[in-house]
């Protein structure tokens, strides 16, 4: 029974998910390889509101707790692939921060959208300015 059930899950998740070329995959693991990094209060002031602006268009849980260096949304659910997000600015010193981005949903058949679809949505935004939320 446990693997019928398997099976009819995986055939709606191959149902409901986006395929993709190896150009497009090669191109999405390069963007979320991308440090995410700001210098100076200015820059950092501009990238840290972006990452928090990328949370709430991007995720479907809301936000558990933020402050000037974590954004952590509540979740994620037993059995669901919806991803749960933590940001943390990590103080590289002189005026430096990496942005480090955590996520994961718990489904064994992975998160929707997967974490690094999510890591390379939350990079082109944060470095880049470019939203592409939900």
């Amino acid at each position: 029974m446990k693997s019928i059930l398997a099976i009819a899950a995986m055939g709606l998740c191959l149902a409901g998910c986006e395929t993709i070329t190896p150009e497009q995959l090669a191109a999405q693991n390069a963007q979320a390889s991308r440090t995410v990094e700001c210098r100076g209060q200015e820059d950092c002031d501009v990238k840290w509101g972006r990452a928090t602006r990328w949370v709430l268009d991007n995720s479907e849980f809301k936000i558990r707790s933020q402050s000037e260096t974590m954004i952590a949304t509540m979740g994620p659910l037993p059995n669901d692939p919806t991803p749960a997000f933590t940001i943390t600015k990590i103080a590289l010193g002189q005026g430096a921060y990496e942005f480090d981005f955590r996520g994961g949903c718990d489904n064994m058949f992975g998160c929707v959208p997967s974490m690094t679809a999510s890591r390379a949505s939350f990079v082109n935004a944060v470095m880049d300015g470019v939203s592409t939320g939900r």
